[in-house]
């Protein structure tokens, strides 16, 4: 896109929402069926700050995809991620 320089600016924030399947480091889930199978009902929202305040923040809220939508309850994640940091640090 062709703009003005005055239109470029850094994003305040970032939010990307992954399977917590996908992201949680194997040791979770390598020797415990039960977790396996329970990851899979949840995705985990990261956020992201680019300013002042708390950064990686990491929620996790339930799937309930038959009703186009998600748990209202979000929680923080305990477990570690495969960023290799611990959630809420």
């Amino acid at each position: 896109m062709l703009a003005s320089a005055e239109l470029a600016y850094d994003a305040d924030i970032i939010m990307v929402m992954n399977e917590k399947f996908n992201v949680v480091d194997r040791h979770h889930i390598d020797y415990n069926q039960y977790n396996a199978q329970l990851f899979h009902q949840y995705v985990i929202l990261s956020v992201e700050k680019n300013r002042m305040g708390s950064d990686l923040v990491e929620l996790q809220l339930r799937k309930q995809l038959q009703f186009c939508r998600f748990k209202d309850a979000a929680e923080r994640v305990t477990e570690s991620t495969i960023t290799g940091r611990l959630s809420g640090q």
